[in-house]
């Protein structure tokens, strides 16, 4: 059994939140620690998957609007509004930092697991892609190996939206993806991050959320607790609630300044 470090912040900026994931994973690797953290978007935001071409915004019209991030992993593009996001790094030292498959499904088993806590039943996809659901774009070597809508599975076009795609592994209900994740390995360590689509978006009206779909409805805060419960029973950790320290928020703000509120990284393609 490990320790992490536990972060539960508030709703911000999607800028921010891309900056906070990267300066934990750089904290990660300099302390060794696993570091699991849970957060909402404030205001609704659109991001980019690392390799999508910045004017295919213009293909999704319900979200042009919105203030828009890239994100540093791969896959599709994401409306973050009503839904719970997390992230977690894990230092190489752990086995979970090399076992990556069996890590993007535990967590996604630990989201199963809540779910039914509710009474929703879902699974996880394990069709084999086929061109209309593959992600596109090429991807280096190094990224080739890791999970979810980032890993390449096929050179076809794909939907603009993430959760109109499939990998094997997403957390399907009803025959929609109601939650899904994408991994980038670090130097020494492993990010994973993803979402779980709580409610349907004013953005993307064409995605019903687990509310919609199952008709109950899901508190977030509740939600978040559980899933803690499940995530640390699936992962074999034990959490240990920390806020942001100085010297990770002025590390954070550095990166958001340089990078991912900077227009050369969000139009870079």
């Amino acid at each position: 059994m490990s320790w992490a470090e536990l972060y539960v912040d508030p709703p911000s900026r999607g800028s921010w939140n891309m900056s906070v994931d990267q300066a934990l994973l750089e904290h990660c690797e300099a302390t060794g620690r696993p570091v699991v953290r849970l957060y909402q978007w404030s205001p609704a935001t659109l991001s980019l998957g690392y390799f999508q071409k910045y004017d295919e915004r213009t293909l999704h019209p319900s979200s042009v609007g919105l203030d828009l991030v890239r994100r540093a992993t791969g896959g599709g593009a994401i409306v973050h509004d009503r839904e719970l996001t997390y992230s977690l790094c894990m230092p190489s030292e752990e086995r979970w930092s090399q076992e990556n498959r069996r890590l993007y499904d535990s967590v996604h088993e630990a989201i199963l697991a809540t779910l039914r806590e509710f009474g929703i039943t879902a699974e996880l996809f394990s069709a084999t892609e086929t061109s209309s659901h593959a992600s596109s774009g090429e991807r280096p070597a190094n990224e080739s190996q890791l999970a979810g809508c980032g890993a390449r599975s096929g050179t076809g076009a794909a939907p603009f939206l993430c959760f109109q795609r499939r990998a094997v592994g997403d957390v399907i209900f009803l025959g929609h993806k109601v939650g899904g994740s994408a991994q980038r390995r670090g130097k020494q360590a492993l990010l994973q991050h993803g979402s779980i689509l709580l409610q349907k978006s004013d953005f993307a009206p064409e995605l019903p959320g687990l509310e919609e779909l199952s008709g109950i409805a899901l508190n977030c805060e509740a939600f978040s607790q559980i899933f803690l419960n499940q995530l640390a029973r699936e992962l074999n950790l034990l959490f240990e609630s920390v806020t942001l320290s100085e010297p990770l928020r002025g590390r954070a703000e550095e990166i958001e300044s340089a990078t991912f509120a900077a227009s050369t990284w969000n139009r870079n393609r």
